[in-house]
């Protein structure tokens, strides 16, 4: 039994059939398609600014890492047995 690739089936009664460029890939065609989809740039702009949102979780953990530890370091300066508690 073999498989037919649908792309290679002909056409039905009736049904235009499949138009092949002749010169190949038009980029002219593709750029036009590319930039004026609004739906590509709807998705570029969501993972623009889940992208964002997630150097800015980053930096608010960092900024956060970086005052517990100032707050550790005071404590073990004062009692130095401090760290031994936990």
């Amino acid at each position: 039994m073999s498989r037919i690739d649908p792309g290679t089936q002909p056409p039905e009664d009736g049904e235009p059939a499949p138009r092949k460029s002749v010169r190949g890939h038009d980029w002219r065609h593709a750029m036009r398609s590319e930039f004026s989809d609004w739906q590509l740039w709807w998705a570029r702009a969501v993972m623009v600014a889940l992208a964002v949102i997630s150097g800015l979780v980053i930096v608010g953990f960092t900024a956060l890492a970086e005052v517990a530890y100032d707050l550790f370091a005071q404590l073990r300066s004062r009692w130095w047995w401090s760290p031994l508690l936990w």
